[in-house]
């Protein structure tokens, strides 16, 4: 079988290696015979698509189309390029890197590798780390897991320093990104701290040095003219030339032609560093930033043992220089920057080989194990957390599960109370986070997980659920549900987070259900068709529907119509005024008249306007009315306004016309007379739970 491989997938330039049988990482070199393959695409009229030294030589003269930096925009959904009809995403043109880098390794390994474990900057967030396994999967590679950046080139410093004790500050400045890490040498299962930049890199020092040779041709070139794209990309070669050079050199001299003109200056690496100054310090705030956030109080610069740079902008004097200064001694150079993340994502690929089917990440003692390198785990470097309610009701919040800093992979488990009711789908929604932010405002949501049923849970009434949110070793979340004390867990379906979800949690919370009492109008039909025994029963249907209810949370009201409708009690939680109201339905009550020419949905309107909470109309009918249409449109206004219509009908009464003025089709029944009493009480179930309540 073909090795696992480890891949720096890097913004700029990306580097794969492998661990011989002797259990040393070794890079692999290219189809060039580099070691280092520009993370760049091309679209060669001639030679089609073309990835890496060739691509970056085509785009950057301008000769093809192409595409670079594209991993900043990783998790974006969209096209990050077009070319003849066809689009390109971030992790298609990833994909596009990974498939020649794997086909590069084919002669070193004897065949393509198919499995590989992926480096990512230690802050990415979900969403990139998605879209770096799908590029993955898209180039035909099992993507083992990923890895932090720093850890993985912590991992090379370990074994290439033979587990040198005490803590090490990995300072990883890529072409596109920035990280710093703390780890303590010799335990790598403990990641201390990860502060950085997911949009600071090289190339920000690129612009820089664009900048400086800009303002020079400004003195020479016309203004329009310095709009060519040409030009701009001439720019941008000698920028990167200039800052490769000057890495060697205090000044160097820079030579541009464009349209007939020519400008010959001097660039000296003073003037860079100078223009260059804000940009060091990003970094050093971010790295004291991690210092003051190791655990127990945060260390000084003096508690760092080793600096090891990673990353080949680092190889710009001005950082070894910076960092020299700042801790006190030099960075170590043994390993060399451009290789140190690709080689320890070769490690942990050698531990998934050595593992087979067991699964175990670890090295075996013994001479193969030259470090003693300890069972491989990371950390979150994000809190995953959930949108809640805070305890006062007054606002939303972000409710940490699994702080930042948590070994991986990890989990966090609340418990919660949930009505699952039979029929309905995505009943259970939970907007699940990342970052430290105390407010939704200030942290990402990584996804919508919902749940429509779970086995055990009683229908209509509360179950005590337990939720548990999981970060992989990818650092990849996931989500889970099961009923408390039952071993069955079932896996939340992940959605896609809307784009309105922060203006969502914006406001604070609708007021809790328990602070506002619901309030229940019952409102009875008592034209001439109602003498008799139709009225009796209805009575004795309403008395059995208050039984149902608690009068601390749940006001009802009554109400009659006929001609006309007449409130004979408002909502309230008096219920002996409440059965004083329901014994004086009758036909003619209070002068609402013995005709049909009425509809009561004005009064539902202006009774219920005035309360807070739940709000639920129950109407009783026994014929047609006079004017259902106006009946129907009073009664989708009072829809509008989130007021509940309940129809009930028998005898005469029209099922097309109660299913238009009711709310929902479960709120819309007809039946026979006699099942008026059973008929109030499933629908006293039903106004419980959609009110949030369970019926006594």
């Amino acid at each position: 079988m073909v090795k696992a491989v480890g891949i720096d997938l890097g913004t700029t330039n990306s580097v794969i290696a492998y661990c011989p049988y002797d259990g040393v990482p070794e890079v692999i070199l290219n189809a060039d015979g580099q070691s280092i393959t520009p993370s760049v695409i091309a679209f060669d009229t001639d030679d089609g698509l073309i990835v890496g030294r060739q691509a970056a030589q085509a785009f950057g003269y301008g000769f093809s189309p192409g595409a670079a930096l594209f991993k900043r925009q990783m998790g974006i959904a969209g096209t990050f390029v077009s070319h003849e009809g066809t689009d390109y995403s971030p992790e298609d043109l990833s994909a596009m890197v990974l498939c020649r880098l794997a086909d590069d390794a084919a002669v070193a390994l004897g065949g393509r590798p198919d499995r590989a474990v992926i480096t990512v900057p230690a802050y990415f967030q979900q969403k990139e780390r998605e879209a770096t396994k799908r590029a993955a999967g898209l180039a035909g590679l099992e993507c083992l897991q990923l890895i932090n950046e720093p850890y993985a080139a912590a991992m090379t410093f370990q074994s290439a320093f033979d587990g040198a004790a005490g803590r090490v500050l990995v300072y990883d400045l890529g072409g596109g990104t920035f990280d710093v890490s703390i780890l303590t040498s010799g335990d790598l299962s403990k990641t201390e701290v990860t502060r950085g930049d997911p949009n600071l890199g090289g190339a920000d020092w690129d612009a820089i040095l664009m900048k400086l040779i800009a303002e020079r041709a400004a003195d020479v070139f016309d203004d329009n003219t310095l709009e060519d794209p040409a030009l701009l990309r001439a720019f941008r070669r000698e920028a990167e030339v200039a800052k490769l050079r000057l890495s060697s050199m205090p000044r160097v001299n820079v030579s541009l032609m464009h349209n007939g003109q020519s400008l010959l200056f001097e660039l000296t690496r003073q003037d860079f560093e100078d223009a260059s100054i804000g940009l060091v310090q990003a970094t050093l705030s971010m790295t004291d930033e991690a210092l003051a956030a190791v655990p127990d109080g945060g260390i000084g610069p003096g508690g760092i043992d080793h600096v090891l740079l990673v990353g080949g902008s680092t190889r710009m004097p001005m950082i070894e220089t910076a960092l020299t200064a700042h801790f006190g001694k030099p960075p170590r150079k043994t390993v060399n920057p451009d290789e140190a993340v690709a080689l320890g994502a070769a490690l942990l690929a050698d531990l998934y080989d050595r593992a087979g089917a067991s699964g175990l990440v670890a090295l075996p003692s013994g001479a193969n194990n030259r470090r003693g390198l300890a069972t491989i785990t990371d950390i979150t470097n994000f809190s995953l957390g959930v949108v809640a309610v805070s305890e006062d009701g007054a606002a939303y919040v972000n409710q940490t599960m699994i702080p930042r800093g948590t070994s991986l992979p990890a989990e966090g488990t609340q418990t919660f109370r949930h009505v699952f009711r039979a029929g309905e789908t995505a009943q259970l929604e939970t907007y699940v986070t990342q970052g430290e932010g105390v407010v939704p405002a200030e942290v990402s949501f990584i996804g919508l997980y919902t749940l429509d049923s779970l086995p055990g849970a009683a229908d209509g009434k509360p179950s005590e659920i337990e939720i548990s949110y999981n970060y992989d070793a990818s650092g990849i979340g996931s989500a889970r549900a099961r009923i408390v004390g039952r071993t069955e867990w079932v896996a939340m379906d992940r959605a896609e987070v809307e784009d309105t979800a922060h203006a969502r949690f914006a406001d604070p919370p609708p007021r809790q259900k328990a602070a506002d009492p619901v309030s229940i109008l019952m409102i009875f039909d008592v034209s001439g068709s109602m003498i008799g025994d139709p009225i009796k029963d209805a009575r004795d249907a309403a008395n059995r529907f208050v039984d149902a209810f608690d009068p601390d949370i749940v006001e009802i009201g009554i109400g009659v119509v006929a001609d006309r409708t007449a409130i004979l009690v408002e909502p309230t939680k008096n219920y002996r005024k409440v059965r004083r109201a329901i014994d004086d339905v009758d036909v003619n009550v209070a002068g609402a008249g013995g005709g049909n020419q009425g509809q009561p949905f004005d009064d539902v309107s202006r009774v219920m306007s005035r309360r807070a909470g739940a709000r639920t109309a129950l109407v009783l009918a026994d014929g047609v009315w006079s004017n259902q249409p106006h009946a129907v449109t009073r009664a989708k206004a009072c829809h509008d306004q989130g007021i509940d219509i309940v129809a009930i009908g028998f005898g005469g009464a029209d099922k097309n016309f109660l299913n238009e003025i009711s709310s929902a089709d479960e709120l819309s029944l007809k039946v026979d007379q006699a099942d008026l009493v059973a008929t109030f009480g499933s629908i006293a179930q039903v106004v419980s739970r959609r009110s949030g309540l369970v019926s006594k």
